[in-house]
């Protein structure tokens, strides 16, 4: 039995692993946060290219509070570049949700 779940994850599945370490570690996350609406949230969008580059930040949605915005995007220019895309993906699109508590 689970003989089926020792493969391991999927390489898509490392590389978010691999993002969200390398935000959380560049997020810097201050004691205004905690004074925060812990409810809000900021929703990004980036394009990576194949070679790891993020090619594009955008908002999907802002939290309405400039400073968590803003800290946010900070965080994801700061892991520019990325390690490349796992092979044979020529870019990936992905969302990224931030609260004042951390990466969602």
């Amino acid at each position: 039995a689970g003989k089926g779940r020792q493969k391991g994850l999927d390489s898509l599945t490392l590389y978010h692993l691999v993002i969200q370490s390398a935000i959380q570690q560049n997020w810097v996350y201050t004691d205004v946060f905690a004074g925060m609406d812990q409810g809000l949230e900021v929703r990004l969008l980036i394009k990576i290219l194949a070679s790891g580059e993020i090619r594009d930040i955008f908002y999907e949605t802002r939290s309405g509070n400039r400073y968590l915005d803003e800290s946010a995007k900070k965080a994801v220019m700061k892991i520019n570049p990325l390690p490349p895309l796992p092979a044979g993906m020529p870019s990936y699109d992905l969302g990224l949700i931030f609260t004042p508590k951390g990466l969602k």
